[in-house]
């Protein structure tokens, strides 16, 4: 196992050198060890006062009603029965409410605790310094392709947060030279990624597939000819779409699937194990 330490931070450009995220993640990541374990956290969003944590396999067992104690134990917990959807819903300002089935969790309320579960896919934590309001999605290639980032960027609209002030942390998930797809799932993703070219703060976008469209002109892999697919380059294209600026953006520089010791992976083991992420709601500026 590797030696953390008590506070480790890593670089995103460090970390996504494959990937040659020049412009993104200019804000760190940062290791914080309990007694139980370890967790990761996103300086954009901690920098902003959020609490929050991408947690790792080390927890397993642990559900988001246990893991919320080292985050912010008064705070009420919500979470979803995920199912690879564009959906999300807005949190109702309760204590509690049982699960439904929906990708996304957006709350204007202080102190609700959202949570979702991932094993390759990204999970995805969103902060409104000025209003408070947070959110917590699930996207694989289902809801990249049926534009959850999109629904969830209006559902926070939709709870008076400007776009222009959002904090993005996209968490751990499996990484495009460990991700080989048929067509059908690249083409899919691919019709609702951005087709323009890039101006030069955007750059990391040529590392997505090509900028020409077709499945013809994607990157393959060479022991299968199938098409490497990188969710969370896919998931910054369609958040740079939606008129976000790269500083607003922070990627975690680790791979599900590569990362055995830290990370469950579904396409590395086949066994339906998660981890979790939270995030939690806190009073505005304003």
């Amino acid at each position: 196992m590797t030696n953390w330490g008590q506070r480790s931070k890593h670089c995103c450009n460090d970390g996504l050198k494959d990937f040659k995220f020049q412009a993104v993640g200019s804000s760190g990541w940062e290791w914080v060890k309990t007694k139980n374990g370890i967790y990761l956290k996103s300086e954009l969003l901690s920098n902003a006062g959020f609490r929050h944590g991408f947690f790792t396999k080390l927890w397993n067992g642990y559900k988001p009603i246990h893991l919320n104690k080292f985050l912010q134990d008064e705070a009420n917990v919500f979470s979803l029965k995920q199912i690879h959807s564009n959906k999300v819903i807005e949190v109702p300002p309760l204590k509690s409410f049982p699960p439904v089935e929906a990708d996304g969790l957006v709350s204007k309320t202080k102190n609700q605790s959202l949570w979702v579960c991932t094993a390759d896919c990204i999970p995805g934590l969103i902060a409104d310094p000025q209003t408070g309001n947070v959110c917590a999605f699930h996207a694989g290639w289902r809801g990249i392709a049926s534009n959850i980032i999109h629904e969830t960027l209006m559902k926070m609209t939709g709870i008076k947060t400007n776009v222009g002030s959002l904090l993005i942390a996209l968490g751990p998930a499996i990484s495009g030279k460990n991700y080989p797809v048929g067509e059908d799932v690249a083409e899919a993703v691919f019709k609702h990624i951005s087709k323009t070219k890039p101006s030069r703060e955007q750059s990391s976008r040529k590392d997505l597939f090509t900028l020409k469209p077709g499945k013809d002109n994607l990157p393959k892999c060479e022991s299968s000819n199938k098409i490497l697919l990188d969710l969370r380059l896919a998931a910054l294209d369609q958040l740079l779409k939606e008129s976000l600026d790269v500083h607003q953006i922070s990627i975690a520089p680790f791979c599900t699937f590569k990362e055995n010791d830290l990370f469950h992976s579904w396409r590395r083991d086949r066994v339906k194990a998660v981890q979790w992420s939270g995030i939690v709601s806190r009073e505005g500026r304003q």
